[in-house]
C-alpha cells in the first residue's frame, strides 16, 4: 500500500467522526472562527471536491456548519499528501475552491441560479505532516506584478494550515478530548520513527475515561491497522503495542462480545488486518468470523459511516450495512435480531450465547 493511502485511511476515519472534528476545530482553528461557529450543527457532507488534477495533492473531508447567526459555512479538511511544502499549493487550492463553489451552483434550482441564493463560504484547512516545515504563502506570492496597483486583480484567500511537524508533542497531548484525533496526530507527526513510537508508547495508548465502548473499539481497530501499515515493527513489537492498547481500552471491564479487543485476545495474532481491509474476504466465511464482524459493525454504526465500517470489516459490504441500518430503524431489538439472523446467519445454528451476544450488540446500535 502506498504511503498516501495509509495516511488517507487514517485521516478519513478520524474526520468522519463529529466529536473528533469538533475537538479539532476548537483546538486548532483561530479563536475568532470558533466564536462564530455553532459546532453543535456540524453535518458531514457526502461529497468530495477533489478532481483528478488534485488527487495527488490532497484528500478531503467536508463538513457543513451553521454560524451563531444561522449562516452556513463549509469547512474543508484537507490532508496534504506530499512530504514537502509545495509552493504551488495556493494555486491547487484555488482549483479546489472553484470545484467546491461549482458544486454548490450545480445543486441550485433555476430560481436560485437567477440570484435568489448565495454561495456558502468554504474554509480550507490543511493538515500537513511532511518532513520540511511549512512556509505559509498566499496566492499573491506566485505573481510578479508590474506594479502594486495591479494587485487588486488577483484572486486571493486565506488558508488555515496545521503543520504537525511544527506542532509540539505537548500541544497534541493537550488536546482536550483524548480520543482518535489526539493519537492519530501523534502517529502522523512521528510517521516513520518506529523507535519513538515504541519508546513513548504511553502517549499512544492513553484515552479519555469518557469514551464509549464503541469509540474505544473503533480507536483500537483504526490505530492497529495504521501502525501495522505505517511502521516497520516486528511481530513481537506489534503485539506488545496492541496488548498495551488493549489494557488501556478495556481497563477493568470485561471484553465486549464481538469487539476488536476480544478478537485480538482470542486470536492472539495479526490475522492480516490490512490485507482484509484492502482485498475483502470470501463471503463464504465461518459462522464465528461473520458473527463477530456483524456484532462489531453494529457497535460502530452509531458513530461511523457505512464506508468506514466496511473498511474496518473483512466480510461485510455496503449493501449488508444498508440492510442493517434499515432494520434497526424499523424494528425493536428482538425483531431486529431475528431478521439479521435470518438474513445473514440462516445457514448456521446459533447457540443461545451467540444469540444473546448478537441481541446485546443490536441494543447498543439502537441507543
Amino acid at each position: 500500500m502506498s504511503k498516501k493511502n495509509i495516511h488517507d485511511k487514517l485521516f478519513k476515519q478520524v474526520f468522519s467522526i463529529a466529536a473528533e472534528t469538533e475537538t479539532f476545530i476548537r483546538t486548532f482553528l483561530p479563536k475568532a472562527i470558533n466564536e462564530v461557529l455553532d459546532t453543535d450543527t456540524l453535518v458531514l457532507e457526502n461529497t468530495s471536491f477533489i478532481n483528478e488534477q488534485l488527487r495527488e495533492y490532497f484528500s478531503d473531508i467536508v463538513w457543513s456548519c451553521r454560524t451563531k447567526n444561522d449562516r452556513e459555512v463549509k469547512i474543508s479538511l484537507l490532508l496534504e499528501h506530499k512530504s514537502y511544502a509545495d509552493p504551488m499549493v495556493p494555486l491547487q487550492l484555488l482549483r479546489y475552491l472553484t470545484e467546491a463553489y461549482d458544486y454548490q451552483l450545480s445543486t441550485y434550482t433555476s430560481d436560485q441560479k437567477g440570484g435568489s441564493a448565495r454561495l456558502s463560504l468554504c474554509i480550507p484547512v490543511i493538515v500537513y505532516h511532511g518532513k520540511t516545515r511549512w512556509k505559509p504563502r498566499r496566492l499573491r506570492s506566485l505573481f510578479q506584478l508590474p506594479d502594486e496597483r495591479f494587485e487588486k486583480y488577483l484572486p486571493d484567500f486565506a488558508t488555515e494550515v496545521i503543520d504537525l511537524r511544527a506542532t509540539s508533542d505537548q500541544i497534541i497531548d493537550g488536546i482536550e478530548r483524548r480520543g482518535l484525533l489526539r493519537v492519530s496526530f501523534f502517529l502522523l507527526r512521528h510517521f516513520g520513527d518506529a523507535q519513538y513510537v515504541l519508546a513513548n508508547r504511553a502517549k499512544f495508548v492513553s484515552f479519555d475515561n469518557q469514551l464509549t465502548a464503541q469509540e474505544r473499539d473503533v480507536i483500537f481497530a483504526t490505530l492497529m491497522n495504521y501502525v501495522d501499515a505505517a511502521f516497520k515493527l516486528s511481530e513481537e513489537e506489534y503485539m506488545d503495542f496492541g496488548n498495551a492498547m488493549i489494557k488501556e481500552i478495556v481497563r477493568d471491564e470485561a471484553y465486549v462480545p464481538g469487539s476488536m479487543a476480544e478478537r485480538w485476545v482470542n486470536q492472539g495474532i495479526k490475522q492480516g488486518m490490512e490485507q482484509g481491509i484492502e482485498q475483502g474476504m470470501n463471503k463464504g466465511v465461518e459462522k464465528g468470523n461473520f458473527l463477530t464482524e456483524l456484532r462489531t459493525a453494529l457497535k460502530m454504526l452509531p458513530i461511523l459511516s457505512d464506508d468506514t465500517v466496511v473498511k474496518l470489516s473483512s466480510t461485510l459490504t455496503n449493501t449488508d450495512l444498508k440492510y442493517v441500518r434499515q432494520t434497526l430503524a424499523k424494528f425493536d431489538s428482538d425483531e431486529t435480531t431475528q431478521r439479521l439472523t435470518k438474513k445473514f446467519l440462516a445457514k448456521f445454528e446459533l447457540t443461545e450465547k451467540e444469540r444473546t451476544q448478537l441481541r446485546a450488540a443490536v441494543e447498543v446500535a439502537k441507543q
